[in-house]
C-alpha cells in the first residue's frame, strides 16, 4: 500500500519537473540539453544490474522534435540540423518528426543523401490534409452559425493555394483570420458589433451609435441599397433618421441570415442528390 508520503514525494518531483525555467538564448545549446537530459534520467529509479544492461536503451526518454510542413523547410539548415544531431545520438535519443504534406517522395527532394543515411526512417500515414481541411470549413466556416462568410472569390483563392501549393490546412486557416482581422480593421466599430451570433443581433443593433450609423451609411452596400429604393421618403429617413435606419439595419441583416440558411439548406440537398454521378460534380464528401 501506498504511504501518504510516498504520494508526496511524487507530487513533488512532478511540481519541479513541470516548474519552468527561464534561460537565455546563448543557454539553448545542444550540451546544455545533454547536460539536463543527464540529470533527469539520473532522476528516474534504475532497474536492478541484471537488467541494467538490456534495459538501459529502452528505458530512456525520448526527445521528440515535430518539424510541421517539412516541404517548407529550407534543405540545408535541415540537413545541417539533422547531422548535428546525429552527433549527439549516443547521448540524446532524438525522434525527429516530419510533416509531410505531399508524398515520401519529398524527403529524397529536399534532404541530400548524406544526411537520410543518418536516419532511420518509418512512415505512418494520418488522415490526407483535405480531410481535414473538409472537416474545419464544414463544421467551423460552411456553416449557417458562422457570422464570417467568405466572399466566393477569396473562397477559390485560399482552396487553390491549398490544392496547388502546400497542402496546409494551418496556412489557410491563417489566410482566412488576416481576412477576419481586415473586415474588422476597414469596417470599424460597427462591423464588430454586427458579426454577431443571431441571438444577440437585436441587442447589438440596440447599441449601435450614430457615429457607428454614420459608417454603415457609408458602405457601400448600403450606399447601393439606398439608392435602390424606389420611395424617396425611405431614401431620407436612411439617410438621417437614426432611429429608423437602425430598424432597417435589423431587417437587413435578419433576411441575410435567413438567405445563408436557405443557401447551405439548398447546397446540402444539391449535394446529395448529385453525389452519386459520375465525377462527382460537387465532391463526394
Amino acid at each position: 500500500m501506498e504511504s501518504p508520503l510516498d504520494s508526496e514525494d511524487e507530487f513533488d518531483e512532478d511540481e519541479e519537473e513541470d516548474r519552468q525555467i527561464d534561460l537565455k538564448r546563448s543557454q539553448c545549446t545542444l550540451p546544455n540539453l545533454s547536460k539536463w537530459y543527464e540529470n533527469l534520467n539520473c532522476k528516474v529509479p534504475s532497474p536492478s544490474k541484471k537488467k541494467r544492461s538490456s534495459l538501459q536503451r529502452s528505458n530512456q526518454r525520448k526527445l521528440v522534435v515535430i518539424l510541421k510542413d517539412f516541404e517548407t523547410f529550407n534543405p540545408n539548415t535541415l540537413s545541417v540540423f539533422i547531422q548535428i544531431l546525429s552527433g549527439y545520438q549516443p547521448k540524446l535519443p532524438f525522434i525527429l518528426i516530419f510533416g509531410i504534406a505531399t508524398t515520401l517522395s519529398a524527403i529524397d527532394e529536399v534532404l541530400p543523401h548524406s544526411s537520410i543515411s543518418r536516419l532511420s526512417l518509418k512512415a505512418f500515414q494520418a488522415q490526407p490534409s483535405v480531410y481535414f481541411l473538409n472537416n474545419t470549413l464544414n463544421k467551423v466556416f460552411l456553416t449557417s452559425n458562422c457570422p464570417f462568410q467568405l466572399s466566393g472569390k477569396l473562397f477559390k483563392f485560399f482552396t487553390q493555394v491549398f490544392l496547388f501549393y502546400d497542402f496546409s490546412v494551418n496556412r489557410f486557416i491563417q489566410g482566412v483570420k488576416y481576412c477576419v482581422m481586415e473586415h474588422y480593421r476597414v469596417g470599424g466599430r460597427s462591423t464588430g458589433l454586427l458579426c454577431c451570433p443571431e441571438t444577440v443581433l437585436k441587442g447589438r443593433v440596440d447599441q449601435l451609435e450614430h457615429e457607428d450609423i454614420e459608417e454603415i451609411r457609408r458602405l457601400g452596400s448600403f450606399r447601393s441599397f439606398v439608392e435602390s429604393t424606389k420611395d424617396k421618403q425611405k431614401q431620407i429617413k436612411l439617410l438621417s433618421d437614426d432611429t429608423f435606419t437602425k430598424k432597417e439595419i435589423l431587417k437587413l441583416m435578419i433576411e441575410l441570415r435567413q438567405r445563408i440558411k436557405e443557401f447551405y439548406v439548398a447546397l446540402s440537398l444539391l449535394h446529395h442528390i448529385v453525389s452519386q454521378l459520375p465525377q462527382y460534380p460537387l465532391g463526394n464528401s
